[in-house]
């Protein structure tokens, strides 16, 4: 069952087709607000409280949740930041230390990666936090990326805690989970934090 409950479930193409248009649309106020939403209550959640070392995407394109002043402000704050490098021969991603954003550049796809010089690939100790891009989410953490599946074949084997960010309207009724596919333990969204691994627990799987 979709959001509207009198449908048959959407394919991943449309969800993500749409859910990506809903995106772009946004204007540029309005993404700047409601990122601000979702960096508010992402700290306001305790969730990076007592974790040292956070692992984020960072933001750029289509208007994703802008994670460059969440980013900064981590780094501020004596964490220890990690963003990915893709390899897309062997269409996997590695993280990279980042000690400043100025690091960044535009790579292929429109992504913003460590500049070669500034690429430390280190291993990833248990116990840390994972910030998570996605198209679309639903309330009990299922994801929709891009359809790469570098985030899905690295959560795979990750042990720490998964953090989606999304805007409300990224928050879909139901997404098509195939064998693959790895959900996030929190949504983080301008209207407040979805608790997604409790959802599942109790059976939970629709919005």
């Amino acid at each position: 069952m979709n959001s509207a409950g009198d449908t048959p479930p959407q394919s991943k193409q449309h969800i993500r087709s749409e859910v990506l248009r809903k995106r772009k649309e946004l204007e540029a106020g309005a993404v700047a607000t409601k990122s601000r939403a979702i960096e508010v209550m992402l700290a306001g959640s305790g969730l990076l409280r007592d974790v040292s070392v956070v692992l984020s995407y960072v933001s750029a394109k289509d208007n994703e949740v802008d994670t460059h002043s969440i980013i900064g402000g981590l780094l501020a704050g004596g964490k220890t930041v990690f963003v990915p490098v893709s390899d897309m021969g062997k269409r996997l991603m590695q993280w990279s230390r980042l000690l400043g954003l100025n690091e960044l550049e535009r790579t292929h796809f429109g992504l913003l990666e460590p500049a070669a010089q500034f690429r430390r690939i280190e291993p990833i100790a248990p116990g840390t936090v994972c910030l998570v891009p996605g198209l679309a989410f639903t309330r009990a953490g299922w994801r929709l990326g891009y359809g790469g599946g570098y985030f899905d074949r690295f959560l795979d084997t990750f042990s720490g805690v998964p953090i989606g960010l999304a805007y409300d309207v990224q928050i879909m009724g139901h997404i098509p989970a195939e064998s693959h596919d790895q959900p996030v333990d929190y949504v983080v969204t301008e209207s407040g934090v979805i608790n997604c691994q409790e959802l599942r627990n109790l059976g939970f799987t629709g919005a």
